[in-house]
């Protein structure tokens, strides 16, 4: 998600665009309104990062369908200007979905227009003194950096004045070492360790220290609820909330924080958040019941958090007695050949506007980094400075995608 995200409500988002903003207060806009924003992005990077095991109930042939619609739906939602963000526009998200299914933003342009391309003028957005308000939040940086890497620009060297990944650092929080951005909003935490731990530098390299993401991992681990899961809330040293349920989008996010930052599928808190999600598995249509409800925003984000972490959300605990994958309730789900993606399953009409896509909220992240067709160029200088938000699913993919440019 675009706009700005504080940190207080659920990481989904949903509306015809697809991966919802994951960011620090859940952002600060109504739930509905980012909902409506995230919902494409994080169901199409998910979609678009699934593994395809042999015996999977989604076929090739359906998923590169939905995968191709999905892209011409994110497309038509640019702005005659080039732009998918700015002036009450945040529709950013769906540069982590264009990266995992494998179109370069430097490509998307109106009307062929090659000097509005999507990347060019996010850059540009993000370049200005103004961005991203006259008080931000953790989670704006966190959005920016994993956006810009998304569409190819390098996080670090916006230009000579903006450096996302030192805003995001000057968020650390030195009497609470781990926290980034107030620790009430534990998701500016999160998706810091999507941001920091997934857009490598331009030689492939982590851009901070271990033992900084060993402070982010261990904060991350603490605020693990009893039931696996993850909220976007601070629980940690309270017996009460560690008790509480956890959701499915956060929980998503979570463990794609985690193993983004090193931590192996095999470690008990990721197993845990696993069975997490396979207990809210529904076995006649491949849903995750999440605390929202049955939709298509926590579909995305709970496949990005099993993708980030190498299990395939397509087979095994994820493929249900009657057959169902969380992938078959997500292409289920597809308006087509419009290509965006109901919330609901009961919605009956696509979204009449692209602000459906606004709540994108991040997301977030998610999952491993999609494969861009082109590099972009040399970024320019910039020092370093940090940020938070929420992100979306392996359409975050984004963080963990290739390195932008050389």
């Amino acid at each position: 998600m675009p706009g700005r995200a504080s940190a207080r409500r659920r990481p989904a988002c949903t509306g015809a665009a697809g991966v919802r903003r994951f960011q620090e207060q859940a952002m600060s806009r109504p739930r509905a309104s980012r909902r409506l924003a995230l919902v494409v992005p994080a169901a199409l990077g998910a979609l678009a990062l699934a593994a395809l095991p042999a015996f999977a109930t989604s076929s090739p042939a359906q998923i590169a369908t939905s995968k191709t619609n999905g892209v011409a739906y994110l497309k038509s939602l640019q702005a005659a200007d080039g732009s998918y963000a700015g002036s009450g526009l945040s529709n950013e998200w769906a540069f982590s979905a264009f990266a995992a299914a494998g179109t370069a933003v430097v490509d998307v342009a109106p009307g062929g227009d090659t000097t509005k391309n999507a990347r060019t003028v996010y850059r540009n957005l993000l370049s200005t003194s103004g961005w991203p308000s006259a008080t931000p939040l953790v989670t704006d940086y966190e959005r920016g950096t994993l956006n810009a890497y998304a569409a190819g620009i390098d996080p670090a060297r916006v230009s000579a004045s903006r450096n996302l990944i030192a805003h995001i650092y000057a968020y650390w929080q030195t009497a609470e070492p781990g926290y980034v951005g107030p620790s009430s909003n534990f998701n500016g935490t999160v998706f810091a360790a999507l941001a920091l731990g997934g857009a490598k530098t331009q030689a492939g390299a982590a851009r901070v220290p271990q033992s900084l993401t060993n402070a982010l991992v261990a904060r991350i681990r603490a605020n693990q609820h009893n039931d696996g899961g993850w909220t976007y809330q601070k629980v940690e040293g309270d017996p009460t909330a560690l008790n509480t349920a956890g959701d499915v989008d956060m929980t998503g996010a979570a463990m794609a924080a985690l193993c983004v930052s090193g931590v192996p599928n095999t470690d008990a808190d990721v197993v845990q958040a696993k069975n997490f999600l396979k207990g809210k598995l529904v076995g006649n249509s491949g849903a995750f019941n999440s605390l929202y409800g049955v939709n298509t925003s926590s579909n995305g984000w709970g496949v990005s958090g099993l993708n980030a972490c190498g299990i395939n959300p397509q087979t095994g605990d994820f493929l249900t007695g009657l057959n169902k994958t969380p992938v078959d309730f997500l292409i289920a789900n597809q308006y087509n050949p419009a290509g965006g993606f109901k919330y609901k399953p009961s919605d009956t009409a696509p979204p009449p506007t692209p602000r459906s896509t606004r709540c994108a909220r991040w997301p977030a992240a998610a999952s491993r980094p999609p494969r861009r067709s082109r590099s972009p160029p040399g970024p320019r200088g910039g020092s370093p400075s940090p940020g938070s938000r929420r992100a979306p699913p392996r359409s975050w993919r984004c963080p963990w995608t290739t390195a932008p440019g050389t």
